[in-house]
């Protein structure tokens, strides 16, 4: 059952009051979420959270929806079998099919440094971002068996500022419905609204915060604030229950 909200009558990301507005999905259907806020996003923020939403729905984190049978609001659509793309030693290509049902578990999520924001926070020196993965196999044989003889299989797409676009909207999303749109001060409204691609002023991985054990649960988020500099922060781990990274988004600060 979805929780109930009063509509909002304004867009929770750039303030619009045009109509028309739309519900706001706060937590993807696709990740077992049913928070809505009606009336509560602009068409043209409505156009740019679906499109990041539905690239990381579907090229992050697809084949592992599939896999675990994550609930979907098209299920005609879910494909019988996946397609996984080999590169051969000799750089030809070629295509391996699995059923949906024989599908390996292959998940691959973005490693981030904690967010700049934060560094007094946790008095510890961070690098400049850079690109890293962390990768879940299901099966090294079945990994084999699709790579054949030592070819590269293609398991996933990685888009960092996508990803942490789709992180920065849950947290903000969230917020407002813990907080009220005017209990705080939003801080991530420039990165959903791709005014900028610097995410990691924002978004980051979790550093000196304990990492909790494996659940069954396929999605998780909490809110807290950091006493010393007020600022509200959204931890969001994605499927824990393969051990699955923990992000945080400095979501807002305390008025």
């Amino acid at each position: 059952m979805q929780p109930l909200y009063q509509p909002l009558w304004e867009c929770i990301y750039c303030g619009s009051k045009e109509p028309p507005l739309s519900k706001e999905h706060v937590i993807p259907f696709g990740l077992g979420g049913e928070i809505v806020l009606p009336r509560s996003s602009c068409e043209a923020c409505r156009e740019k959270t679906r499109k990041v939403e539905e690239f990381c729905l579907r090229n992050h984190l697809g084949n592992t929806r599939i896999s675990l049978g994550v609930q979907t609001r098209h299920p005609a659509e879910r494909p019988d079998s996946v397609k996984f793309r080999i590169t051969e030693s000799d750089g030809s290509i070629r295509v391996a099919t699995r059923r949906k049902d024989e599908l390996p578990i292959f998940l691959v999520m973005p490693v981030y440094p904690a967010a700049f924001l934060l560094r007094d926070a946790i008095r510890k020196h961070l690098n400049p971002p850079k690109s890293n993965e962390w990768i879940y196999f299901s099966s090294y044989e079945e990994l084999a068996q699709l790579s054949g003889n030592g070819g590269a299989v293609k398991i996933g797409s990685m888009d960092f500022v996508a990803f942490a676009r789709f992180l920065a909207k849950m947290a903000h999303g969230y917020l407002v419905c813990e907080r009220g749109l005017r209990n705080f001060t939003p801080l991530l409204t420039p990165l959903i609204t791709q005014q900028t691609t610097e995410y990691w002023h924002w978004v980051g991985g979790t550093v000196d915060w304990s990492i909790p054990a494996p659940t069954d649960d396929i999605f998780q988020i909490q809110t807290y604030t950091h006493n010393e500099t007020g600022y509200i922060i959204a931890r969001i781990r994605i499927f824990p229950n393969l051990n699955a990274p923990t992000y945080h988004a400095v979501a807002g600060r305390e008025l």
